[in-house]
């Protein structure tokens, strides 16, 4: 009889699939050297793990958790962040989601000043889906201006401008 091999993941991954934290949270802690596998202190993000190893976070075990995936809508007002902690203290989403007991993170997100459906959940998969540009799922953005915008700054929208958080090409405007 053969023992059939676990797959492995990379542990940020892992993790963040177990709703601990953000894979980008799951690299900090690596870093300040808050998890251990099988006994031994993670120092590098990309080791890979399976469901088979023996995971602690801040001493506490994790591995072979299961979570149940959780998948939320809100309304985003003006005038609130979509971040967990604002260093300005402006309000934020997760002020308004109050009660919601399990890491969930937004899928994407709306500028302070805009507003709008948000999705939230613990389903990593899904999210990297959704926002992943092969996944070439559409998104409509309603926005208003005072006056006519000019010819040049739809054109610009069609051909695509850089963003802070990287390239944005619009099919219509």
């Amino acid at each position: 009889m053969t023992e059939e091999k676990k797959e492995q993941v990379r542990i940020n991954k892992y993790l963040a699939g177990l709703g601990i934290e953000s894979r980008r949270q799951v690299d900090q802690m690596v870093l300040e050297e808050r998890i251990m596998v099988n006994g031994k202190i993670v120092t590098e993000a990309g080791l890979k793990v399976s469901s088979d190893d023996a995971i602690k976070v801040d001493g506490k075990l994790v591995s072979g958790q299961m979570i149940k995936k959780k998948y939320l809508i809100l309304y985003k007002p003006k005038n609130v962040m979509t971040t967990r902690n604002d260093p300005k203290r402006r309000p934020t989403v997760f002020q308004l989601l109050g009660g919601v007991k399990e890491l969930v993170f937004p899928v994407g997100r709306l500028d302070f000043a805009s507003d709008g459906i948000l999705l939230f959940t613990n389903d990593g998969e899904l999210a990297n889906k959704m926002m992943h540009p092969s996944s070439e799922i559409e998104r409509e953005y309603a926005v208003r201006v005072l006056g006519q915008p000019e010819e040049g700054a739809i054109n610009k929208l069609l051909n695509g401008v850089e963003l802070e958080d990287g390239f944005a090409k619009f099919n219509s405007v």
